[in-house]
């Protein structure tokens, strides 16, 4: 197996080398879009036809950000900087966020 990013820097260095099958650079980054274009296919298929449906019928709506009117927009910007920003950022980029501002 092989990382895509190795895939990518070889054929940017115009390197045309053959894996042990006898593909090319290009052939193998062709496999691996079509692949990836099947998965996203089929992930988008589970999430409109099974996914959305069940949690609609639960009463979790998804909601356009621009369906939103100024008070909900506020409480969700409040939400995402108290509660989710934290989680995906690291300390010190926190930290450094609340010096600047």
């Amino acid at each position: 197996m092989i990382r895509i990013g190795g895939l990518i820097q070889a054929q940017r260095a115009g390197k045309n080398v053959r894996d042990p099958s006898g593909k090319t650079v290009q052939q193998q980054l062709d496999d691996i879009a079509g692949l990836i274009k099947s998965l996203v296919a089929e992930q988008y298929l589970c999430l409109m036809n099974d996914i959305l449906p069940e949690i609609r019928k639960a009463g979790i709506f998804i909601h356009d950000i621009n369906e939103l009117d100024k008070t909900e927009n506020s409480r969700l910007d409040d939400y995402f900087n108290e509660q989710v920003l934290p989680a995906l950022t690291p300390l010190t980029v926190i930290q450094a966020i609340r010096f600047l501002s």
